[in-house]
């Protein structure tokens, strides 16, 4: 396969790109813009954007491009839960309803260039034996990552805790972009106990678990002003979360189920 995106096709399976949204009128357009081109280029790739319960004039503006892509040709959907019910809920909204042997998310945001979830779905399609495959914010040569100091440092504290609590050797387990098997993955998501910004985490601790072959790919990243993530709370109860599903695997019974 290609490794040229953006100018020709160079998807050979159908792919589900999932975008959970709230209140996301402001940084949204942007995101769907860069995925306009790749749209029109790529007709095996096709959008859902889940509205997790935003406010109407939120809502409106997102449904009012959304409508215009679509009277273009464009292979782009939105769907409105009628209550804000968390990340967790919107991706897996989408990915219910997302058919294609591949689906992935991307963060409403636009930290993640939608080139650079286009370079993880070929990462993915190219080897059989990948399962899923995971964008890294690392800092090195040819990779840009502009992120505030003490993000960087809580979202470090945080994915060592997973990888210490879970014995699994993740650099990030937060970023906002990762593509998956769909039938690795389908089975999973009635495991996941989290509705929130540890959705995508549990589901890649599962699959992880049961064996599945997952990979870090370093991406391009830029702090976007906007983020509704609280650097005090949300961690603490993020962690708690954690705590809570490390304990749920270590039951008896889930241990049983992963050894059958």
């Amino acid at each position: 396969m290609s490794q040229k995106i953006g100018s020709q096709s160079v998807l050979t399976h159908d792919v589900t790109v999932v975008i959970p949204a709230y209140n996301e009128a402001r940084r949204l357009p942007s995101l769907l813009a860069e995925f306009q081109s790749l749209l029109d280029s790529e007709p095996r790739l096709s959008l859902v954007i889940v509205d997790d319960g935003s406010e109407l004039e939120h809502f409106q503006a997102i449904e009012a491009i959304v409508a215009g892509q679509v009277s273009a040709g464009r292979k782009m959907s939105l769907v409105r839960l009628l209550h804000n019910s968390g990340k967790g809920a919107a991706l897996a909204k989408g990915f219910e309803l997302a058919q294609t042997p591949f689906v992935g998310f991307i963060d409403a945001d636009g930290s993640v260039p939608a080139t650079e979830f286009m370079r993880l779905v070929c990462c993915l399609t190219q080897d059989p034996l990948v399962d899923a495959v995971l964008a890294s914010r690392v800092k090195m040569l040819g990779i840009k990552v502009e992120r505030k100091l003490l993000r960087h440092l809580m979202g470090r504290v945080f994915a060592t805790a997973v990888s210490v609590l879970f014995d699994i050797a993740v650099y990030d387990s937060q970023c906002g972009c990762k593509i998956f098997r769909r039938e690795a993955v389908m089975p999973l998501l009635p495991l996941i106990q989290s509705k929130g910004w540890l959705w995508d985490t549990q589901l890649m601790i599962l699959l992880y678990v049961r064996g599945k072959n997952l990979i870090e790919v370093p991406v391009r990243w830029s702090e976007v002003p906007g983020s509704k993530v609280s650097l005090l709370w949300d961690p603490l109860r993020m962690l708690g979360e954690l705590l809570l599903f490390r304990r749920h695997l270590l039951s008896p019974r889930q241990t049983d189920t992963r050894s059958t």
